[in-house]
């Protein structure tokens, strides 16, 4: 008798089969060039967040020894043998995309990544004084020995493990039983952590005659490894990453301060346990072995990469200038014509609804909405949800600036919104010191609402001007993701945006 077919499918292998979807953007011929090359960082980038929260939260299901299994029958731990050789095959096309199909294709169109081989005396000396005057002051070696603890190492963060020469062998402690009884580790060797960090870019300019050249911060670096360890004898270079479990959930029951605990949240996040380890298949069995153990990762975490880690930092080649012609062709978002940029928005809404559509429409009429708001003198009091705001958002230093100027300014700032919530912090702290009153969601639950209402003291009594959209307050996004926004002072609307305010602040 034949298996009855399931109607559903697994959740995760699904999500892998849309990212593959991304990555066949890279793959496609009829992408532009740098194009490409932003699919596949996309790609990367996608995939190192579902390993983080999907697979994360996956193992500690499987962790907790539940019988509990998904919609399709299958246990934690089947899930996790089928995910493991989806996201192998994922990461080979990726490497295979980037050196078989794209850095071939740059070079000839003049964008080329550099390696040792390739540099001439003046470029060499270029990179020099760029490792003299910053990456010697940045970059910080943490030397392990076998008895010690292993560095905690900020997750999907770029690393070297260099080994060198050893003068003497170190002493056994019972720790490190596990290190001296392997016949890969060699008593005359041992190791020196480098963390590559955020703040440095990954591919660093190189001055040229012509075209774009560049230069990954690793293959930097290893150029110099003798003035950054000095007096060192370096036997091996191994770029790698740990990715953490970043499913880290707030208990909220019986929190009293959701601030400091979502800190704590962010502080677990960064010691979570390790995911996937990844090292660049050039590692010899030694450094592998260091690895492996020091990190806690069980052999079927690791996975050897050939060719540069974290392709998610290919975006700032995708978006270097003067290539226009490997890129789609810009398509600027039409001016709204009910909003001219000079025109009072509180008289446009009150004679009439308006609906945009982002980001085929300018998302200015948002902005201009608070800026407004906050220079209008009859304005009373701006009520606004923030999810995730831009690095530099106008609309957050609006809020500010209303209540500097005495208008009541309430903001409910979602601690909660996955890997923003330092950012949401920061601006929840900055928007407090500016006076503003500060809100942090809601006990157990997530505020995706996207609503600003403007209340307006005007001759025929107190009005409400209102703004409710699918997209966050965010400058940045509102140029790629597709939202709509709707401008109303309808009595009705704006009194529904004041009851979700105060059910949430109450």
């Amino acid at each position: 008798m034949a298996k009855k077919q399931s109607h559903y499918f697994n959740r995760e292998l699904s999500w892998l089969a849309f990212n593959q979807r991304v990555l066949d953007r890279a793959l496609a011929d009829q992408t532009p060039l740098l194009e490409k090359v932003k699919f596949l960082a996309i790609s990367a980038g996608n995939l190192d967040e579902f390993l983080m929260v999907r697979v994360g939260g996956l193992e500690l299901v499987r962790q907790s020894g539940t019988s509990i299994n998904d919609i399709v029958g299958l246990s934690a731990t089947e899930q996790l043998a089928k995910i493991r050789k989806r996201v192998n095959r994922m990461n080979a096309a990726q490497a295979d995309c980037l050196r078989g199909l794209l850095e071939p294709a740059l070079t000839q169109k003049s964008i080329q990544r550099l390696r040792e081989k390739d540099l001439t005396e003046g470029q060499l000396e270029y990179l020099r004084g760029v490792f003299r005057e910053e990456l010697l002051s940045t970059i910080a070696p943490q030397a392990v020995a076998v008895d010690q603890d292993f560095p905690l190492l900020t997750g999907a963060v770029l690393c070297l493990c260099v080994r060198v020469e050893n003068g003497k062998q170190l002493k056994p402690t019972q720790d490190s039983t596990e290190f001296h009884q392997s016949r890969q580790v060699e008593s005359d060797s041992r190791f020196v952590l480098v963390p590559l960090g955020r703040s440095l870019p990954r591919l660093l300019t190189i001055p040229s005659d012509q075209g774009f050249q560049y230069m990954l911060l690793e293959d930097v670096l290893q150029l110099f490894l003798s003035e950054l360890l000095e007096g060192q004898n370096v036997l091996e270079v191994t770029p790698f990453r740990v990715i953490r479990n970043a499913d880290v959930t707030l208990e909220e029951d019986g929190l009293a301060d959701l601030l400091s605990g979502m800190q704590e949240v962010l502080a677990a996040r960064r010691q979570g346990q390790c995911i996937r380890l990844e090292i660049a298949e050039t590692a010899s069995d030694v450094t592998r072995h260091f690895l492996q153990t020091a990190v806690g990762a069980r052999p079927d975490q690791v996975d050897l990469v050939s060719g540069p880690l974290r392709l998610a930092d290919y975006f700032a080649l995708a978006n270097i200038q003067g290539f226009n012609d490997l890129k789609d062709e810009p398509w600027p978002p039409h001016p709204a014509p009910e909003f001219d940029r000079g025109s009072d928005m509180f008289q446009t809404i009150a004679a009439k609804d308006c609906l945009l559509i982002h980001p085929y429409q300018s998302y200015d009429p948002v902005v201009q909405f608070v800026e407004q708001a906050a220079n209008d003198p009859k304005v009373i009091a701006i009520k606004q949800t923030l999810y995730r705001a831009s690095k530099d958002s106008k609309i957050v230093a609006a809020l500010e600036r209303a209540a500097a100027r005495g208008k009541h300014v309430t903001v409910i700032v979602e601690l909660k919104a996955r890997f923003d919530e330092a950012r949401n912090i920061e601006w929840a702290q900055r928007l407090e010191q500016a006076g503003v009153d500060v809100i942090y969601g809601v006990r157990g639950l997530k505020t995706h609402a996207k609503v600003c209402i403007v209340v307006r003291r005007e001759a025929a009594g107190i009005r409400r001007y209102v703004h409710f959209g699918t997209g966050n307050y965010n400058e940045a996004t509102a140029r790629l993701y597709t939202d709509v926004s709707l401008f109303t002072a309808d009595d009705q609307l704006g009194m529904d945006a004041v009851h979700i305010f105060n059910a949430i602040t109450g």
